[in-house]
């Protein structure tokens, strides 16, 4: 709901810290919170992205290895990351079509492929 509510409210900042750094957003490597900052989201934020956004209820949420689910086709992908000796926090691992210049559902379906190998690689490392 946090998440939710950071998009809804164009909170960039907040949403910022929610992130597993570096993280792909849109085919964009994104390697640190000023980089994310910096995308320009308030220009290029897409309103198909943002209705998708605020239809989740954020209840009963699609989750699998790949981690939580928020928005269909999955355009946030949640999990949790260690962020110190034992410590793990749920951070986005994931990020597709917040641009209008963004993936189709289909680019983001490779994606979501794409990202299964990134999600094996983290857990195991």
């Amino acid at each position: 709901a946090e998440i939710k509510n950071d998009i809804l409210s164009r909170n960039w900042e907040s949403l910022s810290e929610k992130i597993a750094y570096p993280i792909e957003i849109d085919g964009k490597e994104i390697t640190s919170s000023s980089d994310f900052l910096n995308m320009g989201l308030d220009s290029t934020l897409s309103q198909a992205f943002v209705d998708a956004i605020a239809a989740e209820s954020c209840h009963e949420m699609f989750v699998s290895y790949r981690g939580i689910m928020m928005g269909e086709p999955g355009l946030i992908w949640l999990s949790d990351v260690e962020t110190g000796s034992d410590q793990w926090e749920l951070k986005i691992m994931a990020i597709n079509g917040i641009s209008v210049e963004s993936l189709s559902a289909e680019e983001i379906t490779d994606k979501i492929k794409e990202y299964d190998k990134i999600i094996i690689f983290r857990h195991w490392r």
